[in-house]
């Protein structure tokens, strides 16, 4: 958080089941955080989870996250789209 210049969480009063069935306590949540996604810009808000260093995501986008940037899912073809207005991004 701090390497991304952030420093002010807000309370989170809640718990997140992650995907291994372990329950954690938020350290708190970041709001309007500015996102880059294939040249198209978006704001959205972060729960702020303690994540092992070692590991190569340190970043996971939550379903809120992709309503936020209009995510559609190609199924037959496995490819992710964006949309933001008349733009879109793969």
């Amino acid at each position: 958080m701090d390497q991304l210049g952030y420093h002010k969480l807000q309370p989170a009063l809640f718990w997140i089941g992650m995907a291994n069935g372990v329950q954690v306590k938020p350290m708190g949540i970041l709001s309007r955080i500015p996102l880059l996604v294939g040249g198209l810009r978006f704001k959205i808000s972060c729960v702020v989870v303690h994540m092992d260093e070692n590991k190569e995501d340190q970043f996971i986008l939550g379903w809120p996250s992709l309503r936020v940037v209009k995510m559609v899912h190609d199924w037959k073809h496995d490819v992710l789209y964006i949309r933001s207005g008349t733009q879109s991004a793969t």
